[in-house]
């Protein structure tokens, strides 16, 4: 990113983008967004269009001047020593051939990160940094000399690290692959609702049925799909001693609106859930949405709804789940957790995004370690 900022740098005022957009490569817009590197991908194939465009009229100006030299009877001058000589005389050519130079710098610091190649990613660096101080890029041009004089003495400093580092452990690589391969093998998934219903966003949605159908009933299905059991947990809002009643008073309260399956979707969704008598009407009203799936053979659904709770197929026995008077789902999801092992889950994953549920579950999984392999 700094690179290709210091990039745009140079090229301002050389008409580059201009000639971006003449060609129809790019709207004028997105040519302007180059210079300033807004998106990364974009303004690297940009500079990579422009390299190869420089490369191919250099090498067909030298073409034309050995096709020149060979016909009046002269020896041709050797590419680098020909591009040196036009660069002394002619401004223009200067200017767009240490363009291409700069840009080749750019990509051999992109192939040493992709290949881990710790020689070129030195080489590289230490390239770039010139044009750093050049282009008076001044966070960088303090501290990447800093960096590369660090790298330089770490086989001194730090031998171990530093063969580590030229075996190519200086980067890491993520793929599709490795979410898939490193995905945890579970057989049961606890939900914190809340956090799902703030998470998915009605989109097009004009109804909280078509909310529900076309965005949250998904969902839930996939989740249960590669899941024996799966787990909706919401908040339980209590009328009187409350302990989260301050807090919500806080945050503010939201217009009261009516959720019914054919009641339009508020145009503000997050005002919406700041009001408790909204969220639990729509938990309720989610909640029986849920409870219409069919599921499949071997596939338990439970959903809490108030202090009670539903599942399909029905549980014979739910004395270890309900009636419940936790208000928060955070704890709640722990009671749900300690119910899948009384059932023989020992793999469970519990989706959420608050870090107090991690310290519960860590608490659970240290206190039922003995039947728990996973969680």
């Amino acid at each position: 990113m700094a690179a290709l900022r210091m990039a745009g740098s140079w090229l301002q005022g050389s008409r580059w983008a201009e000639t971006r957009v003449q060609a129809d490569i790019a709207s004028p817009g997105t040519a302007n967004s180059f210079l300033k590197a807004a998106t990364v991908t974009r303004t690297r194939r940009g500079h990579q269009t422009t390299a190869a465009t420089l490369n191919i009229l250099q090498h067909k100006a030298y073409g034309k001047y050995t096709e020149d030299a060979q016909s009046d009877g002269h020896e041709p001058l050797e590419f680098g020593v020909w591009c040196r000589q036009r660069a002394e005389c002619c401004p223009q050519f200067q200017y767009w051939a240490t363009t291409l130079n700069l840009e080749l710098s750019i990509f051999m610091f992109v192939r040493s990160l992709r290949e881990s190649n710790f020689s070129l990613y030195m080489a590289a660096l230490a390239e770039l940094c010139q044009w750093f101080f050049a282009l008076d890029h001044t966070h960088y041009s303090r501290w990447v000399p800093v960096h590369l004089k660090d790298m330089t003495e770490l086989s001194d400093k730090h031998p171990d690290v530093s063969a580590k580092f030229q075996a190519g452990h200086f980067t890491t690589k993520k793929t599709l692959a490795d979410k898939i391969t490193d995905a945890p093998h579970v057989t049961s998934t606890i939900l914190d609702g809340p956090a799902v219903v703030e998470m998915l966003k009605p989109g097009g949605s004009r109804t909280f049925q078509e909310y529900s159908t076309a965005v949250f009933i998904p969902y839930i299905d996939s989740q249960l799909e590669y899941r024996f059991r799966l787990d909706l947990v919401w908040d339980c809002y209590l009328k009187s001693g409350s302990l989260k009643a301050t807090v919500r008073c806080n945050r503010g309260k939201g217009i009261r609106r009516r959720v019914t399956a054919s009641g339009p979707l508020p145009s503000n969704w997050q005002n919406f859930l700041r009001n408790s008598d909204n969220k639990e009407e729509l938990f309720s009203f989610l909640s029986e949405q849920v409870m219409q799936l069919v599921a499949k053979e071997s596939k338990q659904l439970v959903v809490t709804d108030k202090k009670q709770v539903l599942t399909v197929p029905p549980k014979k026995d739910t004395a270890n789940l309900a009636p419940c008077n936790h208000e928060e789902a955070d704890t709640r999801m722990m009671v749900h957790a300690a119910d899948a092992l009384e059932c023989g889950h020992r793999r469970i994953l519990i989706r959420t995004v608050d870090t107090d549920v991690v310290i519960l579950a860590v608490g659970l999984a240290n206190e039922r370690s003995e039947v728990l392999d996973e969680l």
